[in-house]
């Protein structure tokens, strides 16, 4: 996991061959409508518009296919974090979905405007927690290991 503030996207882009592209579009965000956004090599970007819940409603889940760059554009977030493998899982892999789920207990990650969380397959995360308003990016990445 990564946790930084958009004025530091740019350390990150050697760390993934994919990170440059999502990046440009964090970048050069202008208030779209919400919904999903493809962009080249397999990235997509998930603009989303929506109000917080309360922790217990909301569910512990991870992906294999994917990296999730979870951008705050507005308002205030709490992810909970936690490796996978030491998560206990609730729902079986589903490969279509790119998605399991798990219950189990980690770290609270307190994001607000202008704030980032990169989340690899390795981590698992429980999101949308909180009060209010949020906006959000999520830009799904695809998961490539270096040679």
């Amino acid at each position: 996991m990564i946790r930084d503030t958009i004025e530091h996207l740019g350390q990150y882009e050697a760390a993934h061959p994919l990170f440059r592209t999502a990046f440009a579009f964090l970048r050069n965000y202008d208030n779209l409508e919400c919904g999903r956004y493809p962009l080249e090599n397999g990235i997509f970007a998930l603009v989303q518009r929506y109000t917080a819940k309360q922790e217990s409603v909301c569910k512990w889940e991870a992906h294999k296919k994917y990296i999730d760059l979870q951008y705050i554009v507005k308002g205030r977030e709490t992810i909970c974090t936690a490796y996978e493998n030491e998560m206990t899982l609730t729902v079986p892999y589903h490969a279509e979905k790119d998605i399991s789920f798990y219950e189990g207990n980690g770290s609270r990650q307190e994001l607000k405007e202008g704030e980032f969380l990169i989340l690899f397959p390795w981590d698992a995360h429980k999101p949308a927690i909180g009060e209010g308003e949020i906006e959000k990016i999520v830009l799904k990445i695809p998961y490539q290991t270096r040679s």
